[in-house]
Parts: structure tokens; sequence; C-alpha cells
């Protein structure tokens, strides 16, 4: 039941402890109202490359059903148990409609953005005027943009493209640490075509902060190091 605050008698170290935990998200939730309006795109499969044969759809519908049993069963979202069924449902690949949901979900990506409200659009705003050391990375964002996957259609048209410059130039204001580095465009290129643009964001910052480390930045030494492993496992 509800219970008064004032009647602990440790309420001050519950408070200090409150405080604490508070002041680890250090990202201020803005006000809608201050920031002016974008427009956020959505998966980019829905506009491009969604042509599936009837024998790939009659699979893709399975693999959908299988998914909607287990949320039905075990439960949906952070609240979902972790289950057997569930790693081999991930190994038998996530339909495409619901690359979103369990992207956000499985990367932890979702807890971030839940704790940051409106900062993907403070940061749009933010990086569309930026200038001085911003500059240089903005060029280097340009001219790997077409780059990224030049052979999905929805990299062939501007809507993409203009998707996946808001989402690199983002990161870059948002993590000035790591800024761009090559590879981004892949990895940004490659949510975007399942998630919606300020979804897709928060699980490249979880991918290069947290679930990849060293691998994305300017030294890349994560990468470096998986490659010598791999080399040393390879027979002669």
């Amino acid at each position: 039941g509800p219970f008064v605050l004032s009647n602990f008698t440790d309420r001050s170290f519950i408070l200090g402890k409150l405080s604490s935990l508070l002041s680890e998200y250090n990202e201020k939730i803005i006000s809608i109202i201050d920031l002016p309006p974008i427009t956020i795109s959505p998966p980019l499969y829905l506009q491009f490359n969604n042509n599936f044969t009837e024998e790939q759809q009659a699979y893709e519908n399975i693999r959908i059903a299988a998914w909607h049993t287990h949320f039905a069963i075990y439960g949906r979202g952070s609240a979902m148990y972790r289950t057997n069924e569930l790693y081999e449902l991930l190994f038998q690949g996530i339909p495409n409609s619901l690359r979103n949901e369990l992207w956000l979900l499985f990367s932890g990506a979702i807890y971030d953005k839940e704790v940051n409200l409106n900062i993907y659009r403070k940061y749009v705003y933010e990086s569309s005027n930026v200038k001085n050391d911003h500059d240089t990375i903005n060029e280097e964002i340009e001219r790997d943009l077409y780059r990224a996957l030049p052979d999905q259609e929805a990299y062939q048209h501007e809507s993409g493209i203009n998707a996946l410059r808001r989402l690199l130039r983002v990161y870059a204001c948002y993590n000035t640490d790591v800024g761009y580095c090559q590879a981004m465009n892949i990895l940004g290129g490659v949510l975007l075509l399942y998630m919606n643009e300020e979804d897709a964001f928060w699980t490249l910052a979880a991918l290069c902060e947290r679930l990849l480390p060293d691998y994305y930045n300017t030294k890349v030494v994560g990468a470096l190091i998986d490659q010598d492993i791999y080399e040393s496992g390879k027979p002669e």
C-alpha cells in the first residue's frame, strides 16, 4: 500500500540515495514546447525493399506468429521473461516488423530513451547549428553517406540519405568524445532500415558506448584486438 516518506526515521538517507540516483541522469528533460518541430523518419524498409515473394512472406508470417505466441506466454517489453525459447527465436531471426521494438529492447537503448526525453530533438536542432570543429566532422559524414549501403534502394533516395545524415550528425554532436568515425555510416544505415530515426539513434549510442566499446572511435582498439584474436585462431 502507499507509504508516507516523512514517517521513515532514516528519511535523509533515503532522500540522499534518491538524489544520487537521479543525478546519474545528467541530461536535462527538455520540454517539447521549447524545441522546433522535426519529422522523425519511420523505418525505411516500409518505403523501400519490402518486396517479399509469396514464399518469403509466408515464412515471415510464421516467424511473426511465433513471436506473438511467445509474447502471450512470457510477456512483452522490459517485463518479458528470458527463456530458452526466446534465444531460439533470436537465432531464427527477428521479423522486419518487430526489429524496431526488439532491437531497442535487447540493446538496452529503450532505457536510455526513457530517461532522456526529447534529447534527440534537442540534438537535431543543435547539430544543424553548430560550426567550427563539427564542420570537419560533417564533411566526413557527407563523404560517407553514399558509401553506406549503396545496394539498398533507400540510400539511393534523398529521404534515406537525409535520415542517415541527421542520425550521424546528431550522434557526433551528442557524443563529442567520439564524434564520427568510419563504419558508423554502415551501422547507422542498417539501423535506419528497420527502426525509426530516434530509436536508431539510441540503439547506435548503446552499440558504440556499451555493447561494442572501443569499436567506434578514432583508435578502434576493440576492433583491432578482436581482429588479432580472430587471426590467431585461424589454421596455418
